[in-house]
């Protein structure tokens, strides 16, 4: 099983420099997009060596589409391919869990997540981590409240998408071994709705969760609307109060 994955980092090196830790040995090949202008997401890349690709596709509606795309082109997208946000951490077994999960090939994944609210719940987190797997045999949900999904239950007569639950951006998992080519949409400005168009290339039937982890999306107390960040970066930066002056 080969798994390569990208994450956009656009003004967000201060989560990235608290996931990037937890997340860069999980995949393959893990490529990191950003703008030429973010020097700090172009650092915390170097520090952990990890690839990063800085580009101008960005635009001046911050399209995160364009920027996904230019990522996966940077891939061999020969087996599993992944995309998630950068403010999100996998749990220590994730790759483990994958191999075992017996994934199907025509099938977009996702799992939960938990929400994690402040920096200060992570540091506590961090000193006494909640244990998600307990004795290889119960699955534990638990440590932050889980994230809301989306499920489309109603449509307009020119959308031909099924209607139903689908794959946030958050963490999207699926293969293009059969030789079909999965872009993501390059039409809508800022980071919302291109997630969610690009799942909807899958007929409900093909999109799936995979129960067996879920993931901690971190946040900052400010971040308590939906769509606070989606046009452009609004909230605090997610550190202690010394790394955020």
């Amino acid at each position: 099983m080969k798994i390569e994955a990208v994450t956009v980092c656009l003004n967000y090196s201060d989560y990235l420099a608290h996931t990037l830790p937890f997340n860069r040995n999980i995949f393959d090949r893990l490529v990191v997009v950003t703008s030429h202008e973010d020097k700090e997401t172009a650092n915390v890349c170097e520090y952990y060596h990890v690839e990063c690709i800085r580009t101008d596709v960005f635009g001046k509606d911050n399209n995160k589409g364009r920027a996904i795309n230019v990522g996966l082109n940077q891939l061999s997208r020969s087996d599993w391919l992944v995309h998630f946000d950068c403010d999100i951490i996998f749990p220590p077994r994730t790759r483990f869990l994958l191999e075992i999960a017996k994934l199907r090939e025509d099938t977009l994944y996702s799992c939960h997540r938990q929400m994690c609210p402040s920096y200060e719940e992570f540091a506590k987190w961090l000193a006494k981590p909640v244990i998600n797997h307990e004795c290889d045999v119960y699955l534990h949900n638990k440590g932050f409240p889980i994230g809301t999904q989306i499920g489309k239950l109603s449509k307009h007569p020119q959308d031909t998408a099924d209607l139903g639950w689908t794959a946030c951006g958050y963490f999207q998992m699926w293969n293009e071994r059969s030789g079909k080519k999965y872009n993501y949409p390059e039409e809508f400005a800022g980071f919302a709705s291109s997630d969610l168009y690009f799942g909807y290339q899958w007929s409900r039937q093909y999109r799936a969760l995979i129960p067996e982890f879920s993931l901690i999306h971190l946040q900052t107390e400010d971040n308590n609307k939906m769509g606070i960040n989606w046009e452009n970066r609004t909230t605090k930066k997610f550190g202690p109060p010394c790394a955020t002056l």
